[in-house]
């Protein structure tokens, strides 16, 4: 169906004493499509990924999955629907303490989801995917912060997501190497039919990842579009921030 959605979040306000991240937030997922969410650093972009997977509460809303409410499900029922995902977080968040194998395979271990020798096989598969063969026993400590990134993404991967959350996926990583990174989500959505939600304040990767982009501005989604539509809007919040210079003034609240 044309208007099929994975993911519909209405309405989501969230607040932290005064401050109101998220105010009547509404954005929506089809299947197979990344939505990229920009905004500059600190707006709270990243609390939606946190509130979709339940690693915070919104104040109110709603937050759909596969036509499921989340907000308010049971914690157990929410933990199964969450397996439906997979996060790379902003700094790969590896542990230190483990292999690159252990770390790949960590949630397939815990959740007990393939025996041991699927395991193995699984992490050889996802590290090959990312470019990374035969690095299972290396430590994180060895690896670069793109490399670390690649990790992070073929940990997520491993357990077969149909959704995927990325926090800044190029955060601190130099324009070669981000480039790397968003070939690594454009090949992989295609190789895995996943869809993606992206939060980031990287314009080339934004316009290069992403069929929609939505603009967070004072709590609100103010504009969401296709990258073109983003590029050439004359919503003076969005020019501002995607060309780095204002276009007439900005109203509060605009």
């Amino acid at each position: 169906m044309a208007d099929e959605r994975l993911l519909e979040v209405h309405g989501l306000r969230k607040a932290f004493g005064d401050n109101v991240v998220w105010e009547e937030g509404n954005l929506d997922l089809a299947p197979g499509e990344t939505h990229a969410v920009i905004g500059g650093s600190g707006t709270g972009k990243s609390v939606l990924l946190k509130c979709v997977l339940g690693l915070l509460d919104p104040d109110s809303g709603s937050i759909r999955y596969r036509d499921q409410e989340l907000v308010g499900m049971a914690q157990g029922e929410r933990a199964r629907m969450t397996r439906d995902m997979g996060m790379l977080f902003q700094d790969a968040a590896l542990f230190d303490s483990m292999t690159v194998g252990a770390n790949v395979g960590f949630e397939l271990e815990q959740m007990n989801l393939m025996p041991p020798k699927e395991i193995r096989e699984r992490v050889t598969e996802v590290l090959g995917w990312v470019g990374l063969p035969g690095i299972e026993d290396r430590d994180p400590a060895q690896l670069s912060g793109g490399m670390r990134k690649r990790v992070g993404l073929a940990r997520a991967l491993a357990s077969g997501p149909n959704l995927m959350l990325y926090d800044e996926p190029t955060t601190g990583l130099d324009p070669i190497t981000s480039d790397v990174i968003n070939e690594l989500i454009i090949y992989l959505q295609e190789k895995t039919h996943t869809s993606g939600l992206v939060i980031t304040h990287d314009m080339d990767s934004a316009y290069k990842i992403a069929g929609r982009i939505s603009m967070l501005y004072q709590g609100r989604l103010v504009f969401t579009g296709t990258p073109e539509e983003i590029r050439t809007t004359d919503h003076p919040v969005v020019s501002q921030f995607v060309h780095g210079r204002a276009h007439g003034p900005i109203t509060e609240g605009a």
